[in-house]
């Protein structure tokens, strides 16, 4: 189907992961991430970031080569 308009990126992931929660949500450099893999990695960051008392709104700056735990840190 096709995404909806007003849908984030993050909120399609959701959707993704729970229509295929083994499905292939990210592949870098012969490394493959699940949908439930990514967000499972994106909670545990989030709780990491918010322990920290860092909450949304919030700029925090990250320093990451490239690689799938870029986008675990942008969804975070």
């Amino acid at each position: 189907p096709m995404p909806r308009l007003h849908a984030t990126v993050v909120h399609m992931g959701a959707e993704a992961a729970m229509c295929a929660p083994g499905g292939v949500a990210l592949r870098c450099d012969g490394e493959a991430l699940r949908y439930e893999e990514l967000l499972r990695a994106v909670a545990g960051f989030a709780r990491h970031l918010a322990a920290r008392g860092i909450g949304r709104g919030d700029r925090v700056a990250v320093l990451l080569g490239n690689g799938i735990e870029i986008a675990v840190t942008l969804y975070g």
